[in-house]
């Protein structure tokens, strides 16, 4: 009922303002429904309180999933977390860190290499002002995606269809489609679509290995917390980054750029999933279960 009502209150958007600019008397043509949504779309996330409220309409799924848990499974939300019905922190410690570490050190280099790299245009003042409570929103959004994809969804499948090629590949495929951006080029996209796909199969990884979600967390909101915050590539979100590079959906990305993109995507995703699961690595993960399936 709470995800019914917040797309809808999303799809309603453009309509309200087609109606807001009618009576304000805007200039502005008569748009199509895509328009208008394009246009609020694009000043709604131009600001740090469009962006906040992006972060947190994800965030709803908490509240979704919660839902759905009490009226439809009869279970506590506490149990998607783990084995032990918590979360657990030691994970999620370890594996932000891990994930965070290699994330900026690669991004550093390769925006140190790329001539389109450059300091961004929000003060640095204000970034540092915004970096803490907007990590924490992102904390809020990453962490409700990993509930729903790595946790409900995945757990849901699975006691029902054991068959990996069910509760893991159909969740990874839906999770890597919700990425889908119809601005890059196709090269581009199907690269940015390829290293989504290897990410997702790397939480589904974390999840089976530990029995919680608090590695998936950590992981997922430092991948974020990089992306965004520090070295933006997406155009939607470049002015609230550090550091920015050519955008991901420009036209100028040749099919080699795309390779070598996807290329980088998986060796910088194996890299922190190897640190995270080795037994001597100084962020090996506390949790652990022997199992094939993320059944909590």
């Amino acid at each position: 009922m709470v995800l019914f009502i917040t797309i809808a209150a999303i799809a309603a958007g453009p309509l309200v303002y087609q109606g807001f600019c009618s009576l304000a008397g805007c200039a502005q043509p008569t748009l199509s429904y895509w328009e208008a949504s394009e246009l609020l779309y694009e000043s709604f996330l131009d600001s740090w309180l469009g962006f906040a409220l992006a972060l947190s309409t994800i965030g709803v799924a908490w509240a979704g999933t919660w839902v759905a848990l009490r009226l439809v499974h009869r279970r506590r939300l506490s149990s998607l977390m783990g084995v032990t019905g918590r979360l657990s922190w030691h994970d999620f410690a370890s594996s932000f860190a891990v994930w965070f570490i290699v994330g900026v050190l690669s991004s550093a280099l390769f925006f140190a290499t790329d001539p389109t790299g450059r300091r961004g245009e929000v003060e640095l003042l204000n970034w540092i002002v915004a970096l803490l409570p907007f990590s924490l929103l992102i904390l809020v959004q990453s962490s409700a995606e990993e509930l729903v994809f790595r946790g409900y969804l995945q757990q849901s499948l699975a006691q029902r269809f054991p068959n990996w090629l069910v509760w893991a590949v159909l969740p990874t495929l839906v999770f890597t489609l919700l990425h889908w951006d119809g601005d890059a080029v196709p090269w581009m996209n199907a690269a940015v679509l390829i290293s989504i796909a290897v990410f997702s199969v790397a939480m589904t990884l974390l999840v089976c290995a530990t029995g919680n979600l608090g590695a998936a967390f950590g992981a997922h909101c430092a991948n974020n917390v990089v992306a965004i915050l520090f070295f933006g590539g997406d155009a939607d979100f470049q002015w609230a980054a550090l550091y920015v590079g050519l955008p991901l959906q420009d036209q100028s990305w040749t099919p080699a750029d795309a390779v070598l993109m996807a290329i980088a995507g998986i060796v910088l995703t194996i890299i922190p999933l190897a640190l995270s699961l080795h037994p001597r690595s100084p962020f090996r993960l506390a949790s652990k279960k022997n199992i094939a399936t993320p059944v909590f």
